[in-house]
């Protein structure tokens, strides 16, 4: 099967899963979802910086072999991954600056029971990704406790597509019209025309999207208005923030010498190759609305 294929098929079975997502999109299994991305995309990035590689040869098909030097580390990574999808969103941001200091003296007790094996920079990204990934990802859970099923789903819409339309978008008009490299030393194929094109083709293709779920919305008896302008200002923004992301995973891979992270998705590479971007859409999307609300019932 080509490639192409494969990523064909790959990105339809996402397709299938992001509507499964919608349907869910009220109940706790929403929360368990965004829950398993945060897991998986943590132990994929431990595993990129050493921190979680297969204890021997033997245990190198299973899952999660993590090196026991490692294994304290990887369980506060894990609860954090779980913790801040479920936890109330007040509960998270009251407590967030207690939740830090436990955990960096945690952190710091491990790094020194484990002082011989583990290396202070490795338990530095650690602890930050521990916190940044489920936090990034809880935002689509903190959209909908704000602003509901109708409205949260449009803005979760939003945050993926602010992504995903502008990768594609950049994808194409990059191979189309694309001269000057972004940061060919992170990422070669990017180019500064493709982000542009990306922008621009997020930013019409949101629009349109807008429109059609204001439709969708209004034939299910819902009433709601659009601020187009907002959206037209607002989603270059968002698009950069989502490239921002997407060359943050991508240096990390280039200094730890990964093509991907994971095989999850065939053509796709790993849970965070695929999100990567909307890593920082989400949270963009959440603090935006909280001054700027683009969609409202009537």
């Amino acid at each position: 099967m080509s490639q192409l294929k494969i990523r064909v098929i790959s990105s339809l079975i996402g397709l299938v899963l992001l509507a499964a997502a919608f349907v869910v999109y009220e109940t706790f299994l929403f929360n368990l979802v965004m829950a398993l991305v945060s897991f998986w995309a943590v132990q994929e990035l431990l595993a990129a910086i050493g921190a979680a590689k297969p204890a021997s040869e033997e245990e190198s098909t299973r899952l999660f072999a993590f090196r026991r030097e490692y294994r304290g580390f990887v369980a506060i990574a894990v609860i954090f991954s779980l913790m801040f999808a479920f936890a109330g969103e007040s509960a998270i941001w009251d407590l967030l600056p207690q939740i830090v200091f436990v955990l960096l003296l945690v952190f710091f007790l491990l790094i020194l029971k484990n002082h011989r094996d583990v290396r202070f920079e490795q338990a530095s990204m650690i602890f930050l990704f521990s916190i940044l990934i489920p936090l990034c990802f809880a935002c689509a859970v903190y959209i909908r406790a704000d602003f509901g099923g109708v409205l949260g789903r449009y803005y979760f819409l939003m945050g993926l597509g602010a992504a995903w339309l502008s990768d594609t978008g950049a994808y194409f008009t990059g191979m189309k019209f694309g001269r000057r490299k972004l940061a060919p030393a992170i990422s070669p194929k990017k180019t500064i025309e493709g982000v542009i094109g990306g922008a621009v083709t997020a930013t019409i293709m949101m629009c349109v999207l807008t429109f059609i779920y204001i439709q969708i919305a209004g034939s299910a008896g819902v009433n709601m208005s659009a601020r187009y302008g907002v959206i037209i200002l607002a989603m270059p923004f968002l698009s950069l923030a989502g490239v921002l992301g997407d060359l943050t995973m991508s240096s990390i891979k280039r200094q730890f010498g990964l093509k991907d992270y994971g095989n999850i998705m065939p053509g796709h590479g790993g849970v965070l190759d695929r999100f990567d971007s909307v890593l920082f859409t989400l949270p963009s999307v959440y603090i935006l609305i909280q001054h700027f609300p683009i969609v409202s019932l009537y």
